[in-house]
């Protein structure tokens, strides 16, 4: 057999497409623009359907899949272009620091929370039947956790190519538009921004920084919720010896064996604790001579 034909050395098919796929970023970046040729070609009956109103909400039977569908669907194609721009940018760092799910926790969290907000505003605006949509909020959360994480990094506007801020003033600076406009005394979100699902999202981001709630928090905090019982204390995960298999298999041993056996194991304890040299000359013999005949059953 040459080298060329082992196992180890055979392309692995597909191998581009779990690259693609190992990308949260890539995949939501993926369906945002999928979802917005399909809006394209089917048109406002679909996206209609995907954005979200305070109704939905509010109006009767909730239709809590909206927050969701509407956090992957756009307006129009500066929209989409602006909001996945911004999301390749400052998602590509977040990914990099956090793994899949949690990224997946922090955008969808925060798309779902965004659009619920802006949704509330407008229920007690009176203006039920706003379509709200976009990923502006899940955008603006990542923004906040970027510049968290890395406040004094250099930025460059597209208006002004040669003057560079630092990344906490550009997150302040878009914050304080978002509160600008809630507060016009034209209403809310009456420029057609969703100003306070742009300012729930950037909550999210920094709740989620300050308070850590990475999914593994989340799980250890919310446990002792949802345990009806004492929790047992657990073996450690490298045990994998099956006492039931182990004691059949000593029976059929006859006498002698499981005495050699049963000694093998306590030398092997010992090793382990105190390491080979605290075995005698006489035990190095023994087990020498007795290991590879008599294994422990495991």
């Amino acid at each position: 057999m040459g080298i060329y034909d082992r196992d180890y050395f055979r392309p692995i098919r597909g191998i581009r497409a779990r690259r693609f796929l190992a990308s949260p970023l890539r995949v939501i970046i993926a369906i945002n623009v999928v979802v917005f040729l399909l809006q394209m070609l089917i048109g406002d009956p679909l996206t209609s359907a995907l954005a979200c109103r305070a109704n939905d909400l509010f109006g009767g039977f909730p239709l809590l899949w909206k927050p969701v569908t509407a956090a992957f669907a756009h307006g129009s194609p500066m929209h989409l272009l602006f909001n996945m721009f911004f999301l390749f940018v400052f998602g590509r760092e977040i990914e990099a620091l956090y793994d899949r799910r949690d990224f997946l926790v922090i955008y969808l969290g925060a798309g779902i929370i965004s659009v619920v907000s802006e949704a509330v505003i407008q229920q007690i605006g009176g203006n039920p039947q706003v379509l709200i949509l976009g990923a502006s909020g899940a955008v603006m959360a990542l923004v906040v956790l970027t510049a968290m994480f890395y406040p004094q990094r250099r930025v460059m506007l597209i208006f002004l190519p040669f003057v560079t801020f630092p990344l906490w003033l550009l997150c302040v600076f878009f914050v304080l538009m978002d509160l600008m406009g809630a507060l016009s005394p034209a209403g809310p979100s009456a420029s057609g921004v969703a100003n306070f699902a742009h300012l729930a999202g950037a909550a999210y981001g920094f709740s989620y920084r300050y308070f850590d709630l990475r999914w593994a928090n989340l799980r250890r905090w919310l446990r002792p919720l949802f345990s009806s019982r004492r929790a047992r204390p657990r073996r450690p995960r490298d045990w994998k010896v099956f006492e039931g298999e182990k004691r059949d298999a000593r029976r059929a041993m006859d006498p002698d064996q499981i005495s050699i056996s049963l000694r093998i194991d306590d030398l092997l304890t010992k090793i382990s604790r105190a390491g080979i040299e605290s075995l005698s000359e006489e035990e190095k013999r023994f087990l020498a001579e007795n290991s590879g005949r008599y294994r422990s059953p495991s």
